[in-house]
């Protein structure tokens, strides 16, 4: 079972992307910020220098009224009023979050895809300017443009693993519930199925330290003229179901392996 409430906080922390989010999730955002900053938990106090003779009777039944919500009994033992009304209403929120997050997803990518677009040209770039083998030696050995060129790799990557870490999140989303998060196709746009072999296989090589942090899907990627592009789950369950192994893909695959 998902926990709404902390899936629409990580929802709420789509901004860091960089981008303008549609104007219904944002105050979906803000409504449920709103409730959830909310205090229940504070004592209800009275001023005995308020109280008089005459007005005692007042003040009592002014501070019952006070004190009442936030008693511990009812339905919810060790919960008071105030806080199963907070709890509810922060929940009604979330949930409203998540819709519309899910509405949204599409929205964002696609205000999202002209700056991926740079990092992944930039990181392409980067990744051809390096020696064929990248390791601590061959870099030293390569010179000063690849140890440059593998920095602005390295760089790019941490940036475009943020995307395809933030595809993987929507899977909590009520309209992406149950989809593989899938890594090599959150990013990445194979054309065919020998392509896709490629990326699955890179997903699961020991490399070296060194091009590890370029991200060895990413980089395989690049190597092989992949292209990059930032899908949705659904677009990345319906990638792989079009190039899952046929009778007639299984034999480039063969041969690509041999």
């Amino acid at each position: 079972m998902y926990d709404n409430i902390s899936t629409a906080k990580a929802v709420s922390r789509w901004s860091n992307l960089g981008v303008k989010l549609p104007k219904e999730l944002t105050t979906a955002i803000e409504v449920f910020e709103a409730i959830l900053w909310v205090e229940t938990g504070h004592a209800v106090e009275f001023n005995l220098a308020d109280i008089t003779a005459a007005n005692a009777e007042e003040k009592v039944v002014e501070f019952a009224n006070r004190l009442v919500p936030a008693l511990k009994a009812g339905d919810h033992p060790g919960r008071s009023p105030l806080d199963e009304a907070k709890r509810r209403m922060l929940d009604a929120a979330a949930r409203d979050v998540l819709a519309k997050a899910t509405a949204a997803v599409p929205v964002v990518i696609d205000r999202l895809t002209p700056e991926f677009d740079k990092h992944a040209e930039a990181y392409t770039t980067a990744v051809a300017a390096l020696p064929d083998i990248v390791d601590s030696d061959s870099l030293v050995q390569a010179g000063a443009i690849a140890v440059t060129a593998y920095a602005t790799a390295q760089t790019e990557a941490i940036w475009l693993n943020k995307v395809s870490s933030w595809v993987a999140e929507t899977r909590d989303l009520p309209g992406f519930t149950g989809l593989d998060v899938d890594v090599p196709l959150r990013i990445l746009r194979p054309a065919d199925a020998v392509q896709l072999t490629k990326l699955d296989a890179a997903q699961y090589t020991n490399v070296d330290q060194t091009l590890g942090a370029l991200n060895k899907v990413f980089y395989t990627a690049a190597r092989e003229g992949i292209e990059f592009g930032i899908n949705t789950l659904s677009e990345c369950a319906e990638t792989r179901r079009t190039l899952a192994i046929t009778p007639q893909n299984i034999s480039s695959r063969i041969s690509m392996i041999r």
